[in-house]
């Protein structure tokens, strides 16, 4: 506990004093004299400018005749700058000499005894008392909104969420921090490796693919491979063993523990013994506060690479939903995670879904094939996956996989997958997977599409030669004796070549057995009959 300095009263040591009408009602925080010593040290020496323009803009004074002379320090000549009678004649004839104090507001500034080199000083004096009027200035209309009882408290919390970043102080943005050609040249980008040729350090990627394509699977493989430090799918090198996070939304806890604790079994290890983390809510991904929370999570217990699963659940809500289309809505959604991961060095991996089905299609499965505007954008990396054939719940899985990188590498694999079948007593699952490269993928969609022409074909032949074995034992019912194969022909539809193929097949299995007709002319003529049953 400790003690009120106004009553000397106990209070919570956690709970901050309230706010008084004299604070409230107290003049923002200014340095008035601050900002005339930054706009005099421009005059002095106008390259300055350039130095600070990264941290002022005209809003940044409190006094508002200093923003419009700053304002026109940023769009006029240097020379008109320094001297104080073009400086005059260049604001007369923008009409704002009166505005920002007449000439004897200019001469005062001009004549004053400042230090040029103190520019970045006073700048930083007079952004961060900006940044604190910007502040004080967000709270009071939280707290007006928060004293309405006719705002509603969600309204309130969204205000809250909207409030945006707090002007920074002294660093200029990041935007601002220009590298020389000699300095890009030096910079260290080869790209590291967490998985051999599927996922690259710190570079945010993909897993993509329509439904039953085995994305949560494939992505438990990932997570237990970079776990274990075991190859990933039995075929792809991982770096090392490594922290990981998964958050899974949608597949449930029973069936995630039950396919993560096979996947580890099929690598030789114990789940247990692997420093993976795991939670079944999905945070925010376009909240700043769920971002900070999965932040701290990152960084106390060194999480290299998290998952989060699915997207769709993750970053949008029901006030949002209706801006999955807008490329710009979008990235401004998803541009808070590429922060973290960038400031958090760590690696980032998203499972999302297809728009659209990429079966029966000359190509493989790409980025365009993603839903929701901006998410193929977003990516770094990617894995993309596509069923070979239709899924029957056997266990079985061919897969088509298509790996890349905007660094560069990519690569075809098919992946066949065993996962088994879980019985009665919910046993019998298992995890065999091999993988093998894919090759031509158009060499390898034309021979599928022959071979299912082919099938229906056989199927299609099957059917008639059935049709006409019926028609023709049909007629031979009818006729009720012995007739010649012409004879036979004359009574059916079928063409001679569908005839003679099924009359054939009704020879050759014994439901027709041969006999003999005389004609009238006497003479003989091999005929046939249904076989009489014995």
């Amino acid at each position: 506990m400790t003690t009120s300095a106004k009553n000397g009263k106990p209070r919570r040591a956690d709970r901050p004093p309230r706010v008084s009408s004299e604070i409230l009602d107290s003049a923002p925080p200014s340095d008035v004299q601050a900002e005339r010593q930054l706009l005099a040290s421009i005059m002095l020496d106008p390259t300055r400018l350039d130095e600070v323009s990264t941290l002022i803009r005209r809003d940044s004074f409190h006094d508002g005749r200093h923003g419009i002379l700053w304002n026109h320090f940023e769009n006029m000549p240097a020379e008109a700058a320094s001297d104080s009678t073009l400086l005059i004649r260049w604001l007369t004839s923008a009409g704002d000499l009166e505005a920002c104090g007449g000439v004897k507001f200019i001469a005062e500034i001009a004549q004053a005894e400042y230090t040029a080199a103190n520019a970045r000083h006073y700048a930083g004096i007079v952004a961060e008392l900006a940044a604190r009027r910007a502040i004080r200035r967000r709270a009071e209309g939280l707290i007006q909104l928060a004293q309405n009882p006719t705002v509603p408290i969600a309204d309130l919390r969204a205000e809250l969420a909207a409030t945006g970043e707090i002007p920074s102080v002294g660093e200029p943005p990041a935007f601002a921090k220009m590298l020389s050609s000699a300095e890009l040249v030096a910079l260290d980008t080869r790209p590291k490796f967490l998985i051999q040729n599927v996922l690259v350090e710190g570079m945010p990627a993909i897993i993509g693919g329509k439904s039953k394509a085995m994305k949560t699977s494939i992505m438990l493989d990932m997570a237990v491979s970079l776990g274990s430090g075991r190859p990933f799918l039995n075929s792809f090198t991982v770096a090392e063993k490594m922290p990981v996070a998964v958050w899974s939304g949608e597949s449930g806890e029973a069936t995630i523990r039950a396919k993560a604790i096979s996947i580890a079994e099929s690598k030789g290890v114990f789940l247990q013994d692997t420093p993976t983390f795991w939670n079944f809510a999905l945070p925010k991904l376009s909240r700043d506060d769920h971002l900070d929370i999965m932040g701290g999570i990152i960084t106390k217990n060194r999480i290299a690479v998290s998952f989060v699963d699915p997207l769709y659940l993750a970053l949008l809500n029901a006030q949002t939903a209706s801006q999955a289309g807008n490329l710009f809505a979008m990235g401004n959604a998803l541009e808070g995670l590429s922060r973290l991961s960038q400031e958090l060095k760590t690696t980032i991996v998203l499972l999302h879904h297809f728009r659209k089905t990429p079966a029966d299609t000359d190509e493989p499965c790409s980025l365009e094939m993603l839903s929701q505007s901006g998410v193929g954008e977003w990516a770094r990396g990617w894995i993309l996956l596509q069923r070979q054939n239709p899924f029957t719940g056997d266990g079985k899985h061919e897969l088509l996989m298509r790996t890349g990188s905007s660094v560069g590498f990519g690569g075809l694999y098919s992946v066949a997958v065993d996962e088994g079948v879980m019985g009665e007593d919910f046993t019998g699952r298992k995890w065999e997977v091999s993988v093998s490269n894919a090759g031509d993928f158009r060499e390898i969609a034309k021979q599928r599409e022959q071979f299912r022409r082919d099938e229906h074909k056989k199927k299609r032949e099957a059917e008639n030669l059935e049709a006409d074995r019926q028609e023709i034992a049909t007629a031979a019912v009818k006729l009720n004796r012995p007739e010649s194969k012409t004879g036979l022909r004359e009574l059916v539809a079928c063409g001679h070549t569908r005839f003679n193929r099924a009359f054939a097949s009704l020879v050759a299995d014994g439901t027709f057995q041969e006999a003999e007709i005389e004609k009238p002319n006497g003479q003989k003529y091999p005929a046939w009959g249904l076989r009489e049953e014995q």
